[in-house]
């Protein structure tokens, strides 16, 4: 009959040795990735048309905001290293689940109003983009300027 003598020995091999127990388990965590949310649409198409995005608009979005609130997420190289994937995953969603640009058009005239309102306080109180984001993508922070067209743009919709 078989006993578990055997296997207790190697569970204590593996206790002797926390730094190969740590690989091991860095190594199997590899395969379990979350799926990726880069929906291939082009960024000139993520805002609804009636928003009237030039293309000035479009890009400060697309570089300080999409990656975060939109099914449209440029993923860097790390991204695929767990647990930090695991990590930008949640992130992602719950980013999404604040504003999701791409999914602007199916919001109420009021709704998208209050989520633009939103979008103001936040990037004028240096909110958003978050200082995390920024660190590793310093091209997102939000100058004075890019503020202001933000601004202009929300202001000019008519909801």
């Amino acid at each position: 009959m078989w006993s578990g003598s055997g296997n207790n020995k190697l569970i204590n091999k593996f206790l002797k040795y926390p730094l190969l127990l740590i690989l091991v388990v860095f190594a199997v965590i590899q395969f379990f990735s979350p799926s990726k949310n880069s929906e291939p649409t082009e960024l000139a198409k993520i805002l609804p048309t009636d928003m009237n995005a030039n293309s000035e608009v479009t890009k400060i979005l697309a570089t300080s905001c999409f990656d975060c609130h939109s099914n449209c997420t440029n993923y860097p190289w790390y991204a695929d290293s767990h647990p930090i994937g695991w990590w930008m995953s949640n992130h992602i969603q719950e980013g999404k689940k604040a504003i999701n640009f791409s999914d602007f058009e199916n919001l109420g005239l009021i709704r998208r109003r209050s989520k633009l309102e939103s979008i103001l306080k936040q990037i004028q109180q240096d909110k958003m983009p978050l200082s995390s984001y920024m660190k590793l993508h310093p091209e997102s922070r939000l100058n004075e300027q890019q503020k202001r067209i933000i601004t202009d743009w929300v202001k000019s919709l008519d909801y």
